[in-house]
């Protein structure tokens, strides 16, 4: 009866110690669901922070497209202003000759206008110069590590004019 007993004692431990592995394994189970769901979810939280990332790159490369085509177009006019600036500068001696020669109202009337001319030439390629500088300082400021040295010679250019 000693040996049905011991017998009995064992398979008892036996049972125990097998019910006690399957509490583990579930136990373990579900701690492992539980990491899985934690690492789906901050997954999809990082994949959705990318999207976001990605749509503001975007957004940021298209403004400084558009920042560096208004520069350009802002060049082009400080060059164009500058351009009929000296032009009507070139002018202005022989015109004054002219009135310097005849005293008329009409030679007086053409000193006028080109002196406006000039006036509007001059704020038009001041405006420019400042447009420019206002661009650039934007453009420096959005994308600081793109084309820093451009601006720097962009910038050493408008000290010039």
């Amino acid at each position: 009866m000693a040996s049905s007993s011991d017998n009995d004692s064992v398979q008892i431990a036996d049972k125990v110690k097998n019910d006690s592995e399957d509490k583990q394994l579930k136990s373990n189970d579900a701690l492992v669901e539980i990491q899985l769901k934690c690492m789906t979810e901050s997954y999809k939280s990082l994949q959705t922070h990318v999207e976001e990332l990605e749509a503001e790159n975007k957004f940021l490369k298209e403004k400084i497209d558009e920042l560096k085509n208004d520069l350009e177009e802002e060049k082009q006019c400080h060059h164009d202003a500058l351009v009929r600036f000296k032009e009507i500068e070139e002018i202005m001696p022989r015109d004054k000759c002219l009135v310097c020669a005849s005293n008329s109202e009409a030679n007086n009337d053409i000193n006028t206008r080109k002196d406006t001319e000039l006036a509007a030439a001059e704020k038009k390629r001041s405006e420019c110069q400042e447009t420019l500088h206002v661009l650039g300082w934007q453009l420096q400021a959005m994308s600081p590590q793109i084309g820093s040295k451009r601006l720097q010679t962009n910038e050493s250019w408008l000290v010039k004019f």
